[in-house]
């Protein structure tokens, strides 16, 4: 079977389409892995006396926490000049913990409690956070202490509620599904396409004893 221009064209044109969705896909998929999305939706139940670095060295990305205490250190997390959470820390098993609570979690108006009592909440773990030095070193010249005997009692991680959206796990999550399904309709699509029709195979094989050119 022989294909006419405007055939090759339209197949390019699919093709063109496929490999669209196909990298659309990988994006999403890589997103998905490296975010460790889906163990967004059912994150891991613990106390805000654990020790938040083991379970990010477990593979525990997000957490469902009790807390009985929380502190707030008097420093705000700002998002182009606007305060959109507060830094809190924990104090247990001779252990300082960092928590970064969002504005609408406290729902206070830009007044912040000193104190968090008996709180549950959702939270990404956070390794590496480029605000989490600077943070102690604030907090070790209020205390009249030094950054490196705070960094020595404070564990690595940020635990931060404000980062943690269940919503946009499941846009992710759903935007990967969703191009996984079109990559492979495409696929298929393209391969049926692709091959010769057996009416048309018909017409030719009877074009021929026919002794038509």
């Amino acid at each position: 079977m022989k294909l006419t221009r405007p055939q090759i064209n339209i197949h390019n044109h699919y093709f063109q389409l496929f490999i669209l969705i196909f990298i659309f896909t990988i994006f999403s998929v890589s997103a998905c892995i490296r975010l460790s999305i889906f163990s967004g939706f059912s994150p891991v139940e613990c106390s805000s006396s654990d020790d938040m670095d083991s379970h990010y060295d477990a593979g525990d990305k997000y957490l469902k926490i009790s807390a009985e205490k929380l502190y707030y250190t008097g420093y705000d997390y700002l998002v182009r000049n606007s305060v959109r959470g507060h830094y809190y820390y924990s104090l247990e098993n001779e252990k300082c913990t960092i928590y970064l609570i969002s504005c609408d979690y406290l729902n206070n108006a830009g007044k912040p409690p000193l104190t968090l009592e008996n709180i549950s909440l959702n939270a990404a773990l956070k390794k590496n956070d480029p605000y989490l030095k600077p943070l102690l070193e604030y907090m070790a010249a209020d205390l009249n202490w030094n950054y490196s005997g705070l960094s020595a009692h404070t564990g690595t991680v940020v635990v931060s509620e404000y980062h943690y959206s269940l919503p946009l796990y499941i846009t992710i999550a759903l935007t990967a599904i969703s191009g996984i399904i079109a990559t492979v309709i495409s696929a298929v699509y393209i391969v049926i396409k692709s091959k010769p029709s057996k009416t048309t195979d018909k017409k030719s094989a009877h074009n021929k004893s026919c002794g038509v050119r």
